[in-house]
């Protein structure tokens, strides 16, 4: 217990002091009557609220007790109180609110029982609550009747949307309880459910932290809310204090809101620094210039970013040394990846892949080099990019006679001046450079073409503390792939080749 400080230095308590030897009684009832009323302009500064566990709005184990407890601690801040919070399972926090010793709980959402035993504060935030489901499987709905069916996990106690049980129930959904959303959340990554009805930011929270990514990254989310419903403080209607509470609350989120803080406490990266991306100039994938970076990747990137609040910063390097950084973990993030056993041993890749290419072979026009089988590549000198795969066969194949280089310019030149024999590359980015280089009507394309296409990835460093964001990166990324908004951007590029050398 924190006890009072006694001031000797005040005048009334100096007082005090000098009459104690002298009566001794007069002078303990003084004492007692000095410390309660230090005690009394304590407790009237103080609240004491019950919360459950709903990570990441509320945690006994989280940073400021989450989310909405720091946004409840830093608004009553501003009014000069000070807030104590302690921790109850689920529905427990609510009932332990109703005892003297607590002021209140969160977060709550009304409803008209708990309206007639508690005062609602405005809302602390809105919980958008849509549906967790696999990316294996191809899932839209409309209306509620498109969920006609399928099994849907929701967690015991919950209130959700007024009449929302009621109206499903009522088409014959089939609803299956469980304890929690964790319970939930570890059914459908079996497929022992079809959907997970859950609040967005606790969805991706658990699968950040209780799973592995590559598990994690089964799972995304669709966009369009089943409901959303209001969060807020309750106060016990039989509490003197409750009225004075509620009003000192709402006072102080909307002082909180107007400085912006309210808005940086809701951001997942709050005190978090940027993931830094590797990137090695790879137009028009990657456009390094000036220090200013540009490209497809950076664009989706962007779009990311507007979705997750996740924010990014760039450092060019050549690819070889970009993977190196995302191997020791000095880079968080790396573009344009192509998946393979070794490279797995040091990164996570984020699901879906963004980009499929083909690889082709190039020659200056007018070479006699032809190619009808693989096999004939042992004849030339094949200008390569250092660290870069192309397809299993040739990136294994030592008997090739291979140049490599850090930059794609360099290749067109080689070729170009017959120091190589043929370039090998993604046909995307490889005719763009030829075409940044004004070199169209110099270099062609062989008709022989490798079977397959490489897929391309964002991958994290699994010695980098974002790992935990890779759910969120992915489940943003997964929906731009969806909504074709990857595609919108890859074409803006590839229609509007820059006039200017590389």
């Amino acid at each position: 217990m924190n006890y009072p400080d006694f001031n000797p230095e005040s005048r009334y308590e100096k007082l005090v002091l000098l009459n104690c030897l002298s009566m001794p009684i007069i002078c303990f009832a003084l004492l007692i009557i000095i410390i309660a009323a230090h005690l009394e302009g304590s407790e009237m500064r103080t609240i004491r609220l019950t919360s459950g566990e709903w990570p990441p709005y509320t945690s006994a184990s989280l940073k400021h007790y989450g989310i909405i407890s720091q946004i409840v601690s830093e608004a009553y801040a501003k009014e000069g109180y000070l807030v104590d919070f302690d921790f109850y399972p689920g529905i427990r926090s609510l009932k332990q609110a109703k005892l003297k010793s607590w002021d209140g709980s969160l977060p709550w959402q009304p409803t008209k029982e708990r309206e007639a035993e508690f005062l609602f504060s405005n809302p602390v935030l809105t919980s958008r609550n849509v549906f967790f489901h696999r990316k294996d499987r191809d899932f839209q709905w409309k209306k509620l009747a498109d969920l006609k069916g399928l099994k849907i996990g929701t967690a015991k106690g919950y209130a959700y949307s007024s009449g929302f049980r009621k109206s499903v129930n009522k088409i014959g959904i089939n609803l299956i309880d469980s304890d929690s959303d964790l319970v939930n959340m570890k059914l459908l990554l079996d497929g022992r459910i079809d959907l997970l009805l859950c609040d967005i930011n606790v969805g991706l929270f658990l699968l950040a932290n209780h799973f592995k990514p590559q598990k994690a990254q089964t799972i995304t989310y669709n966009s369009r809310d089943v409901f959303q419903v209001p969060l807020s403080l309750v106060f016990p209607k039989n509490n003197r204090r409750s009225s004075q509470l509620k009003v000192a609350f709402n006072n102080g989120l909307a002082k909180l809101k107007n400085s912006g803080k309210y808005n940086t406490i809701l951001s997942p990266v709050e005190n978090d620094k940027p993931l830094l991306v590797a990137l090695s100039h790879w137009p028009p994938w990657k456009i390094t210039r000036g220090g200013k970076f540009t490209g497809i990747d950076v664009e989706i990137l962007k779009s990311i970013s507007k979705r997750t609040g996740i924010r990014f910063e760039y450092r060019e390097c050549p690819w070889k040394r970009c993977i190196e950084l995302v191997g020791n973990g000095k880079a968080d993030l790396i573009t344009s990846f192509g998946k393979t056993p070794k490279r797995e041993k040091i990164v996570y890749y984020i699901e879906p892949p963004y980009t499929l290419s083909t690889v082709v072979f190039y020659r200056k026009k007018g070479s006699p080099v032809e190619i009808s089988d693989y096999d004939q590549l042992r004849n030339y000198k094949i200008g390569v990019i250092k660290g870069s795969v192309y397809f299993d066969h040739f990136d294994k194949d030592d008997s090739l006679n291979k140049t490599a280089v850090t930059r794609k310019y360099q290749l067109i030149n080689m070729l170009l001046s017959e120091r190589i024999d043929l370039i090998v590359g993604y046909e995307y980015p490889t005719d763009y450079s030829i075409a940044l280089m004004g070199k169209s009507d110099q270099l062609e394309k062989l008709s022989f073409n490798v079977k397959g296409v490489s897929e391309s990835y964002f991958a994290i460093s699994k010695k980098s503390s974002a790992l935990k964001s890779a759910p969120v990166l992915g489940a943003a990324l997964h929906r731009m792939v969806q909504q074709n908004e990857v595609r919108t951007i890859i074409k803006t590029y590839l229609r509007n080749l820059p006039a200017d050398k590389e």
